[in-house]
């Protein structure tokens, strides 16, 4: 074998091993795996269902309505009947 060759798995076995001894250590330090995985789940799971905003109030979405058709219309008007967003619908004339 060359020495580029041998060098090369010298250091895919270092990296491995490094890499298997963080592991080892993660997986046995529970605050670190408390840390890790169950509060980011936590965080998921309020936001997901909705209890916990991350905006603060209402949202304010804009709609330019260039079509002015009956299906931009009901497109529109999903939007204004939920009640987590303030939308304001501006029809664009004379196009």
């Amino acid at each position: 074998m060359s020495i580029d060759i041998r060098s090369l798995k010298e250091r895919r076995r270092r990296i491995f091993s490094l890499i298997w001894k963080e592991l080892d250590t993660l997986v046995k330090d529970k605050v670190s795996m408390f840390i890790l995985f169950i509060i980011p789940i936590c965080v998921i799971t309020l936001i997901g269902i909705g209890e916990f905003s991350l905006m603060g109030g209402l949202v304010e979405l804009y709609i330019i309505d260039y079509d002015d058709s009956d299906k931009s219309q009901e497109f529109i008007d999903t939007f204004k009947y939920n009640t987590t967003m303030e939308v304001s619908v501006k029809v664009k004339e004379g196009l």
